[in-house]
């Protein structure tokens, strides 16, 4: 298992004093000439904001870039975001931006001087992404045994597929899968059938007509028999009822066609050797 990678970025409260970076850090042989020829007071002063940025280097904010999340840590406040929360992450001309489903911004500042630690910038952000992807294809195996119906009743497989589709629209608060990722598991060849079917139910109870030829499209480019048929039912139905005689139809022909199956495997050839 990969350890845990640390990076040291700027306390969050540095975010407020750049001018100040800037202005004291540009050129600061002039600040000390000018020194000189100032009242002790405001030489005081000017001593206390170089104490104010050198703060920033003593109490650093540390980056934790972990298998299930970021967390950041500086003296007297911590936060952790999981990647569940991270929606993307954006480079900054200072470091980086961790933008949020909920649409708020954490900023992680790297410097005060626009493109000077690129390469760090670049390293933390390869970082969080491998760990984000790492963690997206498990949770998605997790959604798509969510999604199968196993060895589940039906009526339970459709009622927890409908509480699915509710999730998704911010009405079931234990079980949600995002909308947009129940269509990618519909339209993903590789995804488990059993899946697939799971997802075209829970997002059933939704679908508009855009939705419905949408899935309907994914039904034409099927070529599984029983899913495909199940596809094209939940694309023409309107009706919740009329999903469950759909699936029920499905495993019909199902158990019809293993039963054919088994007499095969079972009758003696009749083709001979002349």
């Amino acid at each position: 298992m990969a350890s845990v990678r640390k990076f040291t970025a700027l306390p969050p409260w540095a975010k407020h004093t750049r001018w100040l970076a800037v202005a004291l850090t540009t050129s600061p042989w002039i600040v000390f000439q000018a020194m000189r020829f100032l009242p002790p007071w405001l030489m005081g002063m000017i001593l206390l904001l170089y104490l104010i940025l050198g703060l920033q280097v003593l109490m650093p904010q540390t980056v934790e870039v972990g298998a299930d999340g970021v967390m950041l840590r500086t003296v007297g406040w911590r936060r952790f975001v999981p990647y569940s929360k991270i929606e993307d992450v954006e480079v900054t001309p200072l470091g980086v931006e961790l933008v949020l489903y909920s649409g708020r911004r954490l900023e992680i500042r790297l410097t005060q001087k626009a493109n000077a630690q690129m390469e760090r910038v670049e390293s933390l952000l390869s970082a969080i992404e491998d760990e984000r992807k790492a963690a997206a294809a498990i949770r998605h195996q997790e959604e798509e045994l969510l999604l199968a119906r196993g060895q589940k009743d039906l009526d339970a497989w459709l009622a927890e597929m409908r509480a699915l589709g509710e999730g998704a629209r911010g009405g079931y608060r234990s079980l949600a899968i995002p909308q947009e990722r129940l269509w990618e598991i519909v339209e993903n060849p590789s995804a488990d059938p059993s899946a697939r079917t799971g997802a075209a139910i829970a997002l059933h109870a939704t679908l508009d007509d855009d939705g419905r030829a949408r899935l309907a499209t994914a039904a034409a480019a099927t070529a599984a028999p029983r899913l495909r048929v199940a596809l094209e039912g939940f694309a023409s139905e309107k009706d919740a009822d009329r999903v469950r005689v759909v699936l029920q139809e499905n495993e019909a022909q199902a158990e019809e066609e293993e039963v054919v199956s088994d007499a095969c495997r079972r009758s003696p050839s009749s083709s001979r050797r002349i």
